[in-house]
């Protein structure tokens, strides 16, 4: 669970255990607690390999990669501890992130490619994006197809699609790409082909006429045989 807060108090937060249903805290800034946390149930204060910062954290980082070497310590008993605490809290500035393709308010009638670029003075620690706030899709590279799973469930319309970057010292950095979703061109009916129809219905209807045009004419002299045959017997 991404929190997001700089938490100052006697308590920094209190936790209890519900129905058994853990919880994953990470990317927190814990400080000026006299107890940073109360956890009384069974929650994980770290997610793919990032925990949070606590300001009393008294490990250290050897290999200078943001993260603590030895885990911080929640509490003994039970055992609770954040295994990837985070460390150089003094990095304060955020990723920068930059779309290279495709271009802002762009048109798609299927599902389409991004490519990113990010840069930061640390590591960057994980990448995601989300459509309209939504479901979380994780970035392995800076080039990414748009989840097509989730494409497909959406209609047509604006989108906003929101690109974040972590590093290690905790710093979130976004950015936005807006895209409109059409219809696919194989969805519209074509012009051509409503001439063609309409082509063919008047050809329709010229073929009756002729049909009924040749059809009185026939009538009118089986009518007129049949009178001329009574006459004559008479």
């Amino acid at each position: 669970m991404r929190v997001y807060l700089l938490i100052k108090g006697e308590i920094g937060l209190s936790l209890k255990l519900i129905d058994k249903i853990y919880k994953e805290f990470f990317y927190n800034n814990f400080s000026r607690n006299n107890i940073q946390v109360k956890d009384l149930g069974v929650n994980i204060w770290y997610l793919n390999n990032i925990g949070n910062f606590w300001d009393n954290y008294l490990g250290y980082d050897t290999n200078n990669d943001g993260i603590g070497e030895t885990p911080y310590i929640i509490s003994q008993d039970p055992l609770i501890e954040d295994r990837y605490p985070i460390c150089n809290r003094k990095d304060i500035n955020k990723p920068n992130i930059t779309v290279i393709s495709p271009n802002n308010y762009s048109e798609f009638s299927n599902v389409f490619n991004i490519e990113i670029c990010v840069t930061d003075e640390t590591v960057i620690v994980s990448k995601w994006y989300t459509i309209n706030e939504s479901e979380i899709f994780m970035i392995e590279d800076n080039k990414f197809e748009l989840n097509y799973s989730f494409w497909i469930s959406l209609g047509t319309g604006f989108y906003e699609l929101k690109i974040y970057a972590v590093d290690s010292s905790g710093n979130i950095g976004n950015i936005s790409l807006f895209f409109n979703k059409i219809f696919p061109p194989n969805s519209i009916i074509d012009d051509d082909d409503d001439d063609d129809k309409d082509n063919n219905i008047n050809n329709n209807d010229s073929v009756l006429t002729l049909i009924l045009i040749i059809t009185i004419p026939i009538g009118i002299l089986i009518s007129l045989g049949r009178h001329l045959h009574k006459k004559r017997k008479i």
